[in-house]
């Protein structure tokens, strides 16, 4: 492997002048500068990033870690990290559970947003442990370290089942999901105890789990269809279960919303319905996205760490009557 001793050697210069060339430091001559470049190119010299982070202490490069490249809900928010980190300088790396470890354990980041509920609060803490600094969003960790921002899903499913008593619902179903999320619970306590502080009977076999996809809100009103006992109103826990309820019913002649009212939570553009024809909370995906990242940029930069929740809207659209 070619080093920076090899470059000085060839080019006739101290390794300090060949390390200032590469650095972007202006302590050498245009025309010296040029020739070490070229030198570089022409021996397929490669900076060692590893050692280059050990003494400087920093890579300018932070990674966000999640779970699903399926859900449009993610995209927002990427984007909304990556303009903040460019407006910064930074550069960002994208990367799913598999391959998170190394990039939490080695230096090859100055510090992490995580959205991805395959890694264990455990593995985040001893991370923030060996001070990285991280930034986690929709769960809440305690370390001078580690900055939450959470949704406040709770107040805004609260708000939403409430509109939906309001409007003369009685009869409900609910579709959930498998994972035991502080999301999913958030969410689902709220629908629960809103009901029973309206005196509403909610009973256990009107859940049904879903996955957040399309299709496993479809595979739950195929159900509903076939248990011949429809409710008034089925409450999803995101837009895409929603958006499956929604097509099911329609194949089926089953009416939306006169027939049955149809709820989602996220706000995410579903290309099968109309724009804003869902009943939904809309969560600012862009915004969330801007503020992990800001927030982050803030720590690395030597500010302590915080706890933001976001407060969301409804959005009250055509699927409820």
């Amino acid at each position: 492997m070619t080093t920076i001793r090899d470059i000085a050697k060839a080019a006739g210069v101290s390794a300090t002048t060949v390390s200032n060339v590469l650095n972007g430091r202006a302590k050498v001559s245009q025309q010296n500068r040029e020739r070490i470049l070229k030198i570089c190119q022409e021996m397929n010299y490669t900076p060692n990033i590893n050692a280059r982070n050990l003494k400087y202490g920093k890579t300018n490069t932070v990674m966000f870690m999640f779970s699903d490249f399926e859900r449009s809900y993610y995209l927002q928010i990427i984007k909304g990290i990556h303009e903040c980190l460019e407006g910064h300088g930074l550069g960002m790396i994208v990367c799913t559970y598999s391959t998170s470890q190394s990039f939490l354990q080695n230096g090859l980041v100055d510090g992490a947003i995580v959205l991805d509920n395959n890694i264990q609060d455990s593995q985040i803490l001893l991370a923030a442990e060996e001070k990285m600094k991280i930034v986690v969003m929709e769960r809440y960790l305690e370390s001078p370290d580690i900055s939450c921002i959470l949704t406040d899903n709770y107040n805004a499913m609260a708000q939403l089942t409430d509109g939906l008593l309001k409007k003369g619902y009685r009869k409900f179903s609910y579709i959930g999901a498998y994972e035991n999320t502080l999301n999913h619970k958030e969410r689902y306590d709220a629908f629960r105890n809103t009901l029973r502080d309206a005196s509403v009977e909610f009973k256990e076999e009107n859940y049904y789990l879903g996955d957040y996809s399309f299709s496993s809100g479809v595979k739950a009103a195929r159900i509903m269809i076939m248990r011949e006992e429809l409710p008034e109103v089925v409450v999803c826990a995101n837009d895409d279960m929603a958006a499956g309820v929604v097509s099911l019913f329609r194949e089926m002649s089953i009416d939306v919303p006169h027939k049955i009212g149809v709820t989602g939570f996220d706000g995410t553009r579903i290309w099968e319905l109309p724009d804003k024809y869902l009943t939904t909370v809309v969560l600012p995906c862009y915004e969330k996205g801007y503020i992990a990242a800001e927030t982050l940029v803030n720590m690395i930069r030597g500010s302590d760490s915080v706890t933001n929740k976001i407060k969301v809207p409804i959005r009250w659209g055509q699927s409820t009557i």
